[in-house]
């Protein structure tokens, strides 16, 4: 029933992948890559773009460039999503506990994902098409490397190798994902010494020399040190006080976690009882490194928390590892003999019990259900795929989707300006000028559309688009839901405005 409960709501999450805009979005980063676009562009450049993740990101999602229209791509993509989260977690789980049966790895699996959708920043992570999906499962990869290894054994040059590897790849996947450096070497030291740990960082400055030099070729460093250090940081700086503070981000990163931090609180409590120094409850309780890593991204998660857009996200990379520490840690008691395997399990039991109340007791559960029926028998008549449809009812360069670029990129294979870039630009205090703007907008502008898919948030029409004569038309059927704006007739356009000619093609590459 815990199995069943979490493929319903699997089915939940991919039937409304189309629905918010959001992810075709993000799924857009890939196929201007596969198109022959630069993923990072200097001040100066353009299409304006909001890509600000390290490469691996867009690199991940491209096998969802093999479709050819909006509906198959956006389903490659949540496939894809779910896969980087949950197929690095059921190695994790399996590479628990000596001893362990499948049949308690399976169930501290499923307890996991409980967990999983039932944490807001987590869901968000794992469900949305984003950079975070692969590289939670690339530092989740690493741990489960590191936890294949027995007490007393010494590690194989593979096992910290690949390990190294999966922390590095992880980093160049998403730049909060950077705690992983130092937790994994940390655990290292304190539970197997000095030597294990030496050579560990030896294999990640080994893998970190190497990715750094392929992707510093293949991007180039001035524009990856740009893009993906200096506007994150400035836009840390501009949002700061109008975001939470550390002190509340931690507070809200601790009430998420409330009931995973009980069974570790239990866990730590009971384990402790038969410690035989430091060194050896470590490398007797593997779910220890799960926690140290969780503790190491605390901090790193609080203060993305402050960063314009990361206030939920963010604070997944710090929740996956203590929700994975406190389902691993359970099925690992369960092998002990006496009172404790017995709780161990009962307290797994109680975790499936009450996932399979929410998830299929709860009307509200039921009514998502029913939404994902009627959203998934009208999968291929999404909004993005009627944007796709009005695109190439109109000669290319006509029309323009602001906060949707995947539309024209795959019916035009062109790239235009994303509102999503300005905004980008604006909180990190990068002027745009006109000539840039609108030298990256369809030549022969006619049309703009915008669905206003961000719940709270509204995005304004672009005051450049008003300026040069577009004005709200009423709702047209091939778009419902979408707001159309058109150019007046004989508009006397401002110096500087309105959308220079062009010929069709890809932008800086």
């Amino acid at each position: 029933m815990g199995g069943l409960a979490i493929a319903g709501r699997l089915f939940i999450e991919l039937a409304g992948l189309p629905f918010f805009g959001l992810n075709a979005s993000r799924l857009s980063w890939s196929f201007a890559l596969a198109h022959g676009y630069q993923l990072y562009l200097l001040p100066d450049e353009g299409p304006l773009v909001d890509y600000h993740y390290t490469p691996l990101a867009a690199i991940s999602y491209l096998p969802a460039t093999l479709a050819s229209t909006p509906s198959p791509a956006l389903l490659i993509g949540g496939i894809l999503t779910l896969g980087f989260v949950l197929l690095p977690a059921v190695w994790l789980h399996a590479a628990g506990e000596r001893g362990l049966s499948r049949t308690v790895a399976a169930a501290s699996f499923l307890a996991f994902c409980i967990f999983l959708v039932h944490d807001v920043a987590l869901e968000r992570s794992a469900f949305m098409i984003h950079a975070d999906a692969p590289a939670l499962g690339l530092c989740v990869a690493a741990c489960a490397c590191l936890m294949r290894g027995r007490p007393g054994v010494a590690r194989s040059r593979a096992t910290l190798a690949l390990a190294a590897l999966f922390a590095v790849l992880a980093v160049w996947t998403k730049q909060t994902a950077i705690a992983i450096v130092w937790a994994l070497p940390l655990h290292l030291l304190l539970a197997e010494g000095a030597p294990t740990a030496l050579r560990y960082l030896l294999y990640m400055a080994l893998a970190s020399a190497g990715t750094a030099a392929a992707f510093g070729l293949a991007f180039g460093p001035e524009r990856i040190v740009y893009n993906l250090l200096l506007i994150p940081l400035d836009q840390i700086a501009a949002t700061s006080d109008a975001l939470p503070s550390a002190a509340s981000a931690l507070a809200r990163l601790v009430w998420i976690l409330r009931w995973p931090l009980v069974v570790i609180a239990l866990l730590l409590v009971w384990s402790r009882r038969r410690v035989r120094g430091w060194r050896v409850w470590l490398r007797d309780n593997p779910w220890t490194l799960l926690l140290t890593v969780a503790l190491c991204m605390a901090p790193v998660a609080t203060l993305a928390a402050q960063k314009v857009g990361g206030n939920v996200n963010s604070y997944s990379f710090a929740t996956a590892f203590a929700i994975a520490a406190a389902t691993v840690g359970l099925a690992g008691a369960t092998v002990r003999t006496g009172a404790a395997g017995l709780v161990a399990r009962a307290g797994l039991l109680l975790i499936l019990a009450v996932g399979v109340v929410s998830g299929l007791g709860s009307s509200e559960r039921w009514s998502d259900f029913e939404r994902a029926v009627a959203r998934a028998s009208a999968f291929r008549n999404n909004p993005e795929e009627k944007a796709y449809r009005f695109a190439l009812r109109h000669p290319p360069g006509q029309v323009y989707f602001p906060l949707d670029p995947l539309p024209t990129l795959l019916a035009e294979g062109v790239l235009y300006n994303m509102s999503l870039g300005m905004v980008s630009r604006s909180v990190a205090s990068v002027s745009v000028s006109p000539a840039l703007y609108w030298r990256y907008l369809p030549p022969d502008l006619r049309v703009v559309a915008m669905r206003q898919w961000f719940p709270k948030v509204r995005f304004p029409f672009p005051k450049r688009l008003a300026a040069a004569g577009f004005v709200r038309q009423p709702p047209d059927p091939a778009l419902p839901g979408w707001e159309l704006y058109r150019r007046r007739a004989n508009h006397k356009k401002a110096k500087g405005a309105g959308p220079r000619k062009r010929r069709r093609g890809r932008s800086t590459r």
